[in-house]
């Protein structure tokens, strides 16, 4: 069946990678039975895929060496992996995950001591919430209630629907709160648009968390609360770069921001002036990321395809050296015409012309968007 072949296929995938790194999560679901999650991570050809890995019950106790039985029976049954093979685990923070003689990290260990472990960035955002704070996390426990309230009880879950559909709310339910899997951020994000119809709710049933929602003061500090989860946002931009930030100081997430932007300021349109070793500097135009133009001439100029631009035909019809790693952005508009001074003169290029050459090239340009001109610097 469609499952079968979908486990076929993800074996063989993972089998023919190298390296492999799990991301488990013990959990308890509804009915009070222990879950064992695991997400995989490995090389599918050139690129880094992760993918679900298994769903498995524990039948006893939530121990670190059940958790490993069952985790080491599974890569044993499905595939040919071996634990030498894996890079790295991802876990929280519990004791049968983490304990240093029997947690789950430690059984893996002695199989494989050269394997990393990492805290989970979810179970790390938590951790950093407890130290906010009394008055702030006062309003975070209410908050938690409120969302507890609607959503634990399939009656006021149902009503609460029904209000928003009415207010043409854009959301109709808050997001359910719990330790591990979800972000407080997003649930307290959820509340805060959700801030009128709450209210509205309570005071319908006759709760007394509506005088919550009428509270200047408390709305305030949920507001701040709201704001202060944006450094998730940074985390997403910083972990493209390989960067963690959870519980880092402002100092020094402050050093870390400054390269990034730093390292961002070619990707974007506009004029872009490219240095030449010979004195002379070439402006271009273009509607697209300067970043990507730049990975054009190099591309260019690696093949030898003097007709690409003016950039590439200088480097190889006279041998001369383009400074791509010195180009600097003049103007981040698609007309630069006002950013150039009068007083520039355009200099006649010294490149060797067929004869007959009027001056003017009628060569094919992949994009008429982009031009090059040949100022002094």
């Amino acid at each position: 069946d469609m499952s079968s072949d979908t486990e076929a296929i993800m074996k063989e995938k993972i089998n023919s990678s190298q390296k492999f790194s799990l991301h488990i999560d013990e959990s308890t679901d509804t009915s009070g039975h222990a879950q064992l999650l695991a997400y995989i991570r490995y090389i599918d050809g050139d690129v880094i895929a992760t993918n679900f890995f298994f769903r498995k019950e524990l039948p006893e106790r939530a121990t670190g060496e059940e958790v490993f039985r069952v985790t080491n029976e599974y890569v044993h049954h499905l595939s040919e992996l071996k634990w030498k093979d894996c890079v790295s685990v991802c876990t929280d923070g519990a004791a049968s995950m983490t304990g240093r003689v029997k947690g789950f990290v430690a059984k893996v260990r002695k199989v494989n001591p050269n394997m990393r472990c990492d805290h989970s960035l979810i179970h790390g955002e938590a951790i950093v919430a407890k130290s906010l704070p009394f008055s702030l996390k006062v309003v975070l426990d209410e908050v938690v209630k409120v969302v507890n309230l609607i959503k634990l009880r399939p009656l006021n879950s149902r009503l609460f629907s029904v209000l928003c559909q009415e207010m043409e709310s854009e959301h109709t339910t808050p997001l359910l709160h719990t330790e591990r899997r979800l972000s407080r951020r997003k649930v307290l994000m959820r509340i805060f648009e959700l801030n009128e119809k709450v209210r509205a709710f309570f005071t319908v049933e006759g709760q007394e968390y509506a005088d919550l929602f009428a509270d200047d003061e408390w709305v305030c500090k949920l507001t701040y609360l709201c704001r202060d989860y944006v450094f998730n946002r940074i985390s997403r931009v910083l972990s493209r770069h390989n960067i963690r930030s959870v519980g880092l100081p402002p100092n020094k997430l402050s050093s870390f921001l400054r390269p990034v932007k730093d390292s961002l300021g070619l990707r974007t349109q506009g004029v872009y002036s490219i240095p030449c070793e010979c004195g002379k500097v070439y402006i271009g135009q273009t509607g697209r990321s300067v970043y990507m133009m730049l990975k054009e001439h190099q591309r260019h100029i690696r093949l030898k395809h003097p007709d690409r631009s003016a950039v590439v035909e200088q480097s190889i019809d006279l041998g001369h050296r383009i400074q791509l790693q010195n180009t600097s952005i003049l103007a981040t508009e698609t007309r630069y015409g006002s950013h150039l001074s009068k007083s520039w003169k355009p200099l006649t290029c010294s490149l060797k012309k067929p004869p007959g050459h009027d001056g003017r090239s009628t060569r094919p340009r992949k994009s008429m968007t982009d031009s090059h001109s040949n100022t002094p610097a």
